[in-house]
């Protein structure tokens, strides 16, 4: 995953010129790949395919999840709505005093996700502690991805990235059940 090294795809890794064409290339590399499998069947290639652009469309968003528009990878990891972009607003703090009315309206606000009830920020900030201490203990500072050497100082976008790539194994594994199966 490149998310932390390219600022969100905004850069080439290690630079600060623009990484647009840069991830096209290797997006179409991806394409590629998947058009040499001739052994893949039509559903199977058709399984492939929109998981590739699934993740195109996120790589080319430049907007962390909000970027990815099938709701399927939300349901299978729920962990990924914590990651939207509401919930890094100057408001997110207050949003613990709001009242029911207030998230109702929220509902209505120009945002791709706003949680739906003070239990799902609660549960929210409970889950990013919990993040942040099991990254403290397995003392992530140190980490190949230790965004001290990025432009985002901030260690959620590396819990950000894991979940991702997490949510991206359990796509595989939801569209290709066939391969996961113990038959032994």
């Amino acid at each position: 995953m490149l998310v932390i090294p390219t600022d969100y795809y905004n850069y080439i890794p290690g630079t600060k010129k623009d990484c647009w064409y840069y991830m096209e290339r290797r997006i179409e590399r991806v394409y590629c790949n998947l058009n040499s499998m001739v052994f893949l069947n039509d559903d199977e290639y058709n399984r492939v395919l929109k998981i590739i652009d699934t993740v195109h469309a996120f790589v080319k968003g430049f907007s962390g999840v909000d970027s990815i528009k099938d709701p399927h990878w939300f349901e299978l990891n729920p962990n990924l709505l914590f990651f939207h972009s509401c919930y890094s607003l100057e408001f997110e703090p207050d949003m613990k005093d709001w009242t029911e009315d207030d998230f109702e309206v929220a509902q209505h606000l120009p945002f791709s996700y706003m949680p739906k009830s003070l239990e799902e920020v609660e549960k929210r900030e409970r889950y990013i502690e919990y993040l942040h201490c099991y990254s403290k203990e397995r003392n992530f500072k140190w980490d190949k991805y230790d965004t001290s050497q990025y432009s985002h100082e901030d260690p959620e976008s590396i819990m950000l990235m894991h979940e991702i790539a997490y949510t991206l194994r359990l796509v595989f594994i939801d569209a290709f059940p066939e391969l996961c199966n113990d038959e032994s």
